[in-house]
């Protein structure tokens, strides 16, 4: 039995001692949960056996029955990109931050006592080597290559020289306006933004969705310093459209530049870059960095940037992508067993490397959250991340997870891309991906900056047809998770990590455990053409 039956099972047959540590829940509204689970579980299985193959994937709403609307979503249409390292420096550049005469002494001294950093990245070596930058870019870059220093730094040395004194000292005005496509990286550039500015005792502005936006409108009028603004689209557009004081402050701004412009272009955001790079003057810088280059980045490009831009190709033709140097593994893991698994992964990798961070990546947000909160009960240093916190608690999660050496951090695909963790030495997926698009993205988040890393993917017997997808990227069965694994986990005292996690259930679980159960369902119910099964092999693979 997987190990959401067996939670369920082992509930209901101890339902009287969980009752007598829940005094105040009802005895009947706990069998009526459990029994409510049992009745849909029936029910969605009557109604999968019903579906062919075909009508399925088109009707993902015949899962919403039995599926929680606030854990489930659909697959993201976004595709991916192979990652790669940026290519060798052709010798004629300068390779140390302090051989850039350009940079003000308050930035090198930022470099040198905030980031610690000597050595330029290469595509900081492209880009900086040619300051002072008197033409538009637009580069072609990979994440995870230092990229966000390589425009930050022209950004802040732009500000001081070419902006009125008088506007830099009361620090009223946008003197960088950068767009990102996702919340995370708006934060995590601002992270970099905010270390470099201290130095200068400029002022560093978030503008994203999923924030307070009177707190913005408040700082916007009170005098808060926003000489770099990290924002969204959809949020500048709204201040465009809503504040004047943001208007009078944007309208003298200095560069605007465009980070992963390939994936803008990709989430829908096109005319909202090019309304912005409307309004902004037109004696501004601009830098468009992309991952990829094709007709359509080449035709924003034409709409951002000067006729005279320089095209920057970072990223070497010759090079391995990401995805394809990272040592890969699947582990072939009966349900019943994976959270045993899960946590022996977990502390044999920890036991090797106790600093290198981890992620895991679960295929629904319940299953997120109910995975976070089962390994941190069993003592692991584990943070949930998922679409459905807060910004601001998704943020405070991020950046403690970034500041944490040796943790774990569990999520689901909203960390898949964009996000850049440092030192992490494996990445663990439970479960089908949406896709193999997600299966690069999250595999990606290891091996970053040319630095080694792992990832494993545990799939159970029905969803083994997964790894066709996967056919080009050389899986190996991961040797110290195969047969005497599996053996081992069966050896052991049964049941133990579910009974340390029983042992601890509160009234809240029993929600929790619904909402996960359903979620998978639902996931797995769209996902039937992957796993080329029927819909009472969906309902035999949850519960089995």
């Amino acid at each position: 039995m997987s190990f959401l039956g067996q939670l369920f099972v082992r509930s209901e047959a101890s339902s009287a001692g969980l009752l007598r540590r829940l005094p105040a829940l009802p005895r009947t509204r706990t069998l009526t949960t459990l029994a409510r689970t049992q009745r849909s579980v029936l029910s969605l299985s009557a109604r999968l056996a019903t579906l062919t193959p075909v009508q399925q994937p088109l009707r993902p709403a015949l899962l919403t029955a039995v599926t929680s609307p606030r854990w489930y979503s659909p697959p993201s249409s976004a595709a991916a990109e192979a990652e790669a390292e940026e290519p060798a420096s052709d010798g004629g550049l300068p390779t140390r931050f302090d051989q850039i005469q350009a940079l003000s002494p308050r930035t090198q001294d930022a470099l040198k006592n905030v980031f610690k950093y000597e050595e330029m990245s290469k595509v900081q070596q492209e880009i900086l080597g040619r300051m002072p930058i008197s033409q538009d870019l637009l580069v072609k870059a990979k994440t995870g290559t230092g990229k966000t220093l390589g425009f930050l730094i022209p950004a802040i040395e732009t500000i001081l020289k070419e902006s009125d004194q008088t506007d830099l000292a009361r620090g009223r005005h946008v003197g960088a306006l950068i767009i990102s496509p996702t919340r995370e990286l708006a934060n995590q550039i601002a992270d970099e933004a905010e270390k470099l500015a201290s130095r200068h005792r400029m002022g560093v502005m978030t503008m994203v969705g999923g924030t307070q936006r009177r707190q913005t409108l408040q700082q916007l009028n009170s005098g808060y310093r926003s000489d770099i603004v990290v924002c969204t689209p959809g949020r500048v557009i709204d201040l465009l459209n809503s504040s004047r004081e943001f208007n009078d402050r944007v309208s003298r701004c200095k560069t605007l530049i465009l980070d992963e412009a390939d994936e803008l272009l990709k989430m829908g955001f096109r005319e909202d870059v090019r309304t912005i790079s409307n309004f902004l003057p037109k004696d501004r810088h601009s830098f468009l960095f992309s991952a990829t280059l094709n007709s359509d980045i080449q035709s924003i490009a034409r709409d951002v940037l000067k006729p005279n831009h320089i095209y920057v190709d970072t990223v070497d033709p010759n090079d391995v992508a990401v995805h394809k140097r990272v040592q890969q593994q699947y582990a072939n893991i009966p349900s019943r067993l994976q959270l045993r698994a899960v946590y022996e992964m977990l502390t044999k990798h920890r036991e090797r490397d106790s600093r290198g961070r981890i992620m895991v990546f679960l295929p629904t947000t319940a299953m997120t959250h109910l995975y976070s909160n089962v390994l941190r009960r069993l003592g692991l240093p584990v943070f949930g991340l998922h679409s459905q916190l807060s910004q601001n608690q998704r943020s405070r999660i991020s950046q403690n997870f970034r500041r944490s050496p040796g943790s774990i951090l569990v999520t689901t695909d909203v960390s898949a891309r964009g996000v850049d963790y440092p030192d992490v030495g494996l990445v663990l997926q439970v479960g089908i991906p949406q896709g193999r698009d997600e299966y690069i993205h999250r595999v990606g988040r290891t091996g970053r900056a040319g630095k080694s890393g792992e990832g494993i993917i545990m799939l159970n017997n029905v969803e083994m047809p997964f790894l066709d997808q996967l056919h080009d990227l050389n899986m190996q069965p991961a040797a110290d998770f195969g047969t005497e694994f599996i053996k081992q986990i069966e050896a052991s005292p049964s049941h133990v990590v579910e009974q340390q996690w029983l042992s601890r259930l509160d009234r809240s679980d029993h929600e929790m455990m619904h909402d996960a159960f359903m979620s998978t369902f639902g996931f797995y119910g769209s996902r039937r053409d992957i796993l080329r099964c029927s819909g009472d092999q969906v309902v035999n693979h949850v519960t089995e």
